[in-house]
């Protein structure tokens, strides 16, 4: 018989236990010795890891001929080894919005709760779903900390910039009038300027 581990929660197919020569899965009816530990799924083939604990997983023959121990299981907590975080490094401009994806390792982990920090809320806001918002100026770094073991986590280093000023139409058209200000002014001064050349050439004897 084969001895195996699986992960608490996880599922895993009845193909993956020792089997007679010549023979098929459907052959055996398949059971439990602790279903409160291993359940087994006859319909869809498979085993689920119910609760802590070891189980036996047997085979009878359809046909009658005996009973066999095809595997057992024990069931384990996997803990979190790693938490890992895209990107490591991103530019934001003010009011600006990113989705950060995590990643918590190993795969099989039961526990893959995650609590998203900022260390400057003011700079860089982040919500629970990994949505990092650009608030003002500045940088901050974001972390993915693993609710099972805070000394795990992911971060990401955030550089906020200021917003761009876009050039509108209306900016145009209140810079053409301010030029064209200028130049009537520009006008009425060589005009005024003219007007007193003239003037005193006039008092002249």
């Amino acid at each position: 018989s084969i001895h195996k581990t699986m992960a608490l929660g996880k599922t895993d197919s009845i193909n993956a236990y020792a089997l007679p020569q010549k023979q098929s899965i459907e052959d055996y009816f398949w059971y439990s010795d602790n279903p409160d530990a291993v359940f087994v799924d006859q319909k869809n083939n498979t085993l689920f890891a119910k609760g802590l604990g070891t189980a036996k997983i047997f085979a009878k023959s359809k046909e009658g001929k005996g009973c066999v121990c095809s595997g057992v299981i024990t069931v384990v907590i996997v803990p979190v080894a790693k938490v890992e975080l895209e990107p490591r490094n991103l530019n934001l401009k003010k009011g600006e919005s990113f989705k950060l994806v995590p990643t918590v390792l190993p795969q099989d982990a039961l526990n893959k709760m995650l609590n998203w920090v900022s260390s400057d809320e003011k700079i860089v806001s982040v919500k629970n779903n990994g949505y990092v918002t650009g608030k003002s100026r500045g940088t901050a770094v974001i972390k993915a900390v693993s609710c099972e073991n805070e000394n795990l986590y992911g971060s990401c280093f955030v550089s906020v910039k200021g917003k761009k000023r876009l050039f509108k139409r209306n900016d145009k058209l209140k810079c053409k009038d301010n030029l064209k200000h200028k130049d009537d002014s520009k006008r009425k001064d060589n005009s005024k300027r003219n007007a007193d050349l003239k003037h005193n050439d006039n008092l002249k004897p």
